[in-house]
C-alpha cells in the first residue's frame, strides 16, 4: 500500500479501538503516559467539550495518528486568571502521528482539523518540548507559562520506598473533602477542572493519596 494522504481519513470521535491502537504505539515510539482509560475519563468531565481526531488508513482501518481538544474555564471564570491566554481556554494535546506516516501531512490535517473547532477562541498546547520552536514558528504557539511539566519513566524493579516523614499524614480520596482539593488545584492550574480531577485520581488503575497539610493551602 502506497502511503499517501489519499489513502487516510479523519474520524471523528472514533470507537475506543482505535485509541487503545493509538496509545500503544504512543508508548512504544514517544513514551507519553497516556493509558486506555484516558478516554473514558475524557470522556465523562468534559461532556460535550471534547474532540478527539484519528487519521485512519482507509485500506485496513490502522489508527495512525490523532490530537485532541478539550474546552476548560478559568477558576473563577474570569479571563484575568489566566496569565498567558485571555478568557475561556481550549486545551489541544495528544498531537501524534506514527513515525512511518510523518512526513505526508497527516499531522497537518489532523492540527488543521482539530483548529477549525477552536472557532479562533484561545487554545493552549500540550505538546512534545523539543517541538516548541515549531508549534511558534507554524502554528503561532509562542507565549509560554512560568512554569513547565517534566515526565520521568522510574523504574520500579529496585525502588526502596523511605520510611513516611512523621511530619505529615496521607490519607485515601475518600477521607477528605474533594471541594477543598478541587480549590487547591485550581490555584495551580488556573482551571476549573474539578470534575476531571476527580474523574482521573479515582480511575481504575490509579492509586491517589492526598496530604491533608496541601489541602490546607487552599481553605479560603
Amino acid at each position: 500500500m502506497e502511503k499517501s494522504l489519499e489513502n487516510v481519513e479523519i474520524v471523528t470521535n472514533p470507537d475506543d479501538n482505535h485509541w487503545h491502537e493509538i496509545v500503544e504505539w504512543m508508548a512504544k515510539e514517544v513514551e507519553w503516559p497516556f493509558t486506555h482509560e484516558d478516554l473514558d475519563t475524557w470522556k465523562k468531565s468534559f461532556c460535550g467539550k471534547f474532540w478527539l481526531y484519528v487519521a485512519v488508513v482507509k485500506e485496513n482501518k490502522q489508527a495512525i495518528g490523532c490530537v485532541m481538544l478539550m474546552s476548560e474555564p478559568p477558576a473563577s471564570g474570569k479571563a484575568e486568571d489566566i496569565v498567558y491566554v485571555v478568557g475561556i481556554c481550549s486545551v489541544l494535546g495528544a498531537y501524534y502521528v506514527r513515525e512511518e506516516w510523518r512526513k505526508y501531512g497527516v499531522g497537518n490535517t489532523l492540527f488543521s482539523k482539530i483548529m477549525e473547532v477552536t472557532h479562533g477562541s484561545n487554545v493552549a498546547l500540550i505538546g512534545e518540548p523539543s517541538m516548541s520552536p515549531r508549534y511558534a514558528s507554524k502554528y503561532g504557539f509562542d507565549k509560554m507559562p512560568d512554569y513547565r511539566n517534566d515526565m520521568a519513566i522510574i523504574p520500579t524493579t529496585h525502588i526502596v520506598i523511605p520510611k513516611a516523614d512523621p511530619n505529615y499524614i496521607l490519607k485515601d480520596i475518600n477521607e477528605i473533602d474533594a471541594k477543598k482539593l478541587a480549590i487547591y488545584d485550581s490555584s495551580a492550574s488556573m482551571f476549573d477542572r474539578a470534575e476531571y480531577l476527580l474523574n482521573f485520581i479515582t480511575s481504575s488503575n490509579c492509586f491517589t493519596k492526598v496530604s491533608p497539610s496541601s489541602v490546607r493551602l487552599a481553605k479560603k
